[in-house]
């Protein structure tokens, strides 16, 4: 048999995001835009009983933007001196000035073959290849006028009840300068496999060995304490930089897993690989130019020098049908992640202080799995409970970076990632009866870590405390889905579908104040009360952010057809 799949999609995305800095002047925040079209090819070609491939080819044109308007000379730009806001705490005034385009185009073709050898052993092998183009445009729109003696020139408007600053016109600065990054790069992935399932009266073992491919494609310079060679030294070459080509990067990675039947009613399995996983393109790109600036602290420097991330996993289960239709799943997990993205500071020959990616940080994450689940007629239930332990040295790459730039303490030992959420629990209960049906999906959180700080007065304050020290507030939400069908013809049918997220309509604390580890909580003083001015607003206005709480009840109702 022979088949053939060609599938095009296009999406076209606009969107803004909620900042509460922002609250009082939203149409002077920056959006996001994303237009994308992929076309794809899939083969599926049976050679016999025993033997198939499947070839993809698949081709995606993607366009990303992050602007206020989409053309950076745009005459609607205006002075920055409108962005000046001294008593509201928020801006009432000016605009975000960065401008991003990044087009992205990805060629990717993927071959898998599948072979069964025999009774116990199929093979499967196979092959992904991706050409990357990257073409991204990032401008911080200055002031064609900003040096200028009159550049801050202004006069009262009447009519219009402010000041007017003339002397603006939008302008782009080129790429060799700290104002403009603009690049066009072809970074390569390769990923060929080879994997042998072997099975058995009583056992399943899979085995398999991957190699994983990535060359960014690029050069970086010889002497980082000198990249764009701002600095002269005719009388020493050693101090100059020159382009070298970067190493590409290559990962060989084992997989086992063993299924093992311990009768009919118990399973036992385990598994054990290597994982490669390439770092953000933006980790090898960034600052292309390689300008440093003039200040400490003040530039990141992408490196294309960069290795991949590695992940090695274990995990071992056992399932068990307690009694008939009820059964119940135990998991223990454990991971090793090494060559986190992180960043080390270099000093330039004439001391200035700048970030450069580098793989560096640990991270580890450990857990227990249970899973139980029941299926009663037309009802069904679920449970799935997970704890776990997440820990690394920093789960920002730009951690250490900041640290250092605030003069604090390197982290020399393990703390909780960001993403750390000891207890998640989720539990489903269904029910249908041929033209209806209903489930509900109760979700319980407990906190993930966040950063305390104390307030200047403590004493606590001139201590370096590491960062995650402390925990967020639990949450918890119900979901609700509900269908009926009407029959309306043979085969056909209507069917009114019910959607309510957040069921309770329950406020769930997403991000919390630093001083008191609550949402829209915090400690005010007297001197902050003294320093707000404002004609509009209190000071608590500052403090009541709605998006650190979670979306309230949603309700969608649907009508749909089905044939």
């Amino acid at each position: 048999t022979f088949r053939t799949f060609l599938m095009y999609s296009r999406n076209d995305d606009d969107w803004g995001w909620y900042s509460h800095a922002w609250k009082y002047n939203p149409d002077g925040k920056a959006r996001g835009t994303k237009i994308s079209d992929m076309v794809s090819l899939q083969i599926n070609h049976s050679l016999g009983r025993s033997m198939f491939y499947e070839l993809k080819l698949s081709y995606l044109d993607s366009d990303n933007g992050n602007y206020l308007y989409e053309d950076p000379l745009d005459s609607r730009y205006i002075h920055d001196q409108y962005m000046r806001s001294f008593g509201p705490g928020f801006n009432t005034g000016g605009q975000e000035k960065g401008h991003t385009l990044r087009q992205l185009t990805d060629l990717t073709g993927k071959f898998d073959f599948t072979w069964q050898v025999n009774k116990n052993h199929s093979l499967k092998t196979g092959v992904l290849a991706i050409q990357h183009e990257i073409d991204y445009q990032w401008h911080q729109i200055r002031n064609k006028y900003y040096a200028d003696a009159d550049v801050y020139y202004n006069y009262w408007d009447p009519e219009l009840n402010t000041y007017i600053y003339p002397n603006y016109k939008p302008e782009l600065f080129p790429d060799s300068t700290i104002y403009g990054e603009e690049y066009l790069v072809e970074p390569r992935e390769l990923a060929v496999y080879i994997q042998d399932k072997m099975e058995f009266n009583e056992m399943v073992i899979n085995l398999g060995v991957r190699y994983d491919y990535f060359d960014p494609n690029t050069t970086y310079p010889s002497n980082w304490r000198n990249p764009a060679n701002q600095l002269r030294f005719e009388n020493n070459p050693e101090k100059m930089s020159t382009d070298l080509q970067a190493d590409p990067k290559t990962q060989i990675s084992p997989r086992f897993g063993l299924s093992y039947q311990l009768s009919d009613q118990a399973l036992l399995h385990f598994s054990y690989g290597h994982f490669f996983q390439a770092p953000p393109m933006y980790a090898f790109y960034q600052n292309h130019s390689y300008l440093v600036e003039p200040t400490d602290y003040a530039t990141e420097t992408g490196n294309p020098q960069l290795n991949a991330q590695k992940t090695v996993q274990y995990e071992i289960g056992l399932w068990q049908e307690l009694v008939a239709a009820m059964g119940l799943e135990v998991n223990l997990f454990y991971r090793d992640i090494y060559d986190l993205l992180s960043m080390r500071v270099v000093s330039t020959y004439n001391q200035i202080q700048y970030g450069l990616y580098t793989n560096k940080d640990y991270g580890n994450v450990k857990g227990l799995e249970i899973k139980y689940d029941i299926a009663m007629n037309r009802l069904m239930a679920n449970i799935n409970y997970t704890l776990q332990y997440t820990r690394g040295n920093a789960d920002d790459p730009l951690l250490m970076f900041t640290r250092a730039g605030d003069s604090m303490d390197p982290i020399t030992r393990l703390i909780p990632m960001s993403w750390d959420q000891r207890h998640t629990l989720t539990a489903t209960l269904s029910y249908s009866l041929g033209n209806y049906g209903a489930t509900m999906t109760a979700y319980y959180n407990s906190g993930t870590p966040y950063t305390w700080s104390p307030i200047s007065e403590s004493r606590l304050s001139r201590v370096n405390l590491y960062p995650n020290n402390a925990w967020k507030p639990k949450n918890n939400q119900f979901d609700f889905y509900g269908f009926y069908d009407i029959p309306l013809q043979k085969n056909i049918k209507m069917r009114i579908n019910l959607l309510v997220e957040n069921l309770l309509d329950q406020r769930s604390e997403l991000s919390v104040n630093g001083q008191t580890g609550h949402a829209n909580e915090a400690i005010i003083r007297e001197i902050d009360l003294a320093q707000h001015r404002s004609t509009f607003n209190e000071y608590e206005d500052r403090i009541n952010n709605p998006a650190s709480f979670s979306a309230p009840r949603y309700i969608k109702l649907g009508v749909g057809i089905l044939f």
